[in-house]
């Protein structure tokens, strides 16, 4: 039995309890617990949101390196 409380439990809307996923995640911040996610459900808990820079955001962030080899 899992008498450990953590922070993600104290956010968890009433409702939501019942879903798996939310339960997953809560069993996810048991410290060793290794717990799987299929696809589905990992894209749900956000595991596959891209938050990678944009080409356009990579090349503004060289510009004043140009200016310093000048």
């Amino acid at each position: 039995m899992n008498t450990q409380t953590n922070d993600f439990q104290d956010t968890v809307p009433e409702g939501e309890a019942a879903d798996p996923v939310v339960a997953k995640l809560t069993d996810a911040m048991t410290p060793g617990a290794q717990i799987e996610f299929d696809p589905a459900e990992a894209e749900q808990a956000g595991a596959f949101q891209e938050q990678a820079m944009s080409l356009a955001d990579a090349e503004a962030a060289t510009d004043d390196v140009a200016e310093l080899e000048a």
